[in-house]
């Protein structure tokens, strides 16, 4: 039958599910601490260096260590809700 012609690449749910998570993932991350969301989005968003951050912060390398782990662990925890069955 028709089976066989379906295009498994085309699924509109999938679609439409990635947008929906794509749109919880902004405004997460829009609701961060200013700090936090700010060294989060030069490193993971920008592809910036810790040291680059560092530098164009004026802020010691540690500093951005430590809010880049709490601002993605702060970010794990508000996303776990929408996660569910995802490993």
């Amino acid at each position: 039958g028709g089976r066989e012609i379906a295009d498994s690449r085309f699924e509109p749910s999938k679609g439409v599910e990635r947008d929906e998570m794509r749109t919880i993932v902004r405004q997460t991350v829009a609701e961060m601490p200013e700090k936090q969301r700010q060294v989060l989005i030069m490193c993971d968003l920008q592809g910036m260096a810790y040291e680059n951050i560092a530098e164009v912060l004026g802020i010691p390398l540690g500093t951005v260590k430590s809010r880049i782990f709490h601002a993605r662990a702060d970010l794990a925890r508000r996303l776990k809700p929408y996660m569910s069955g995802v490993k």
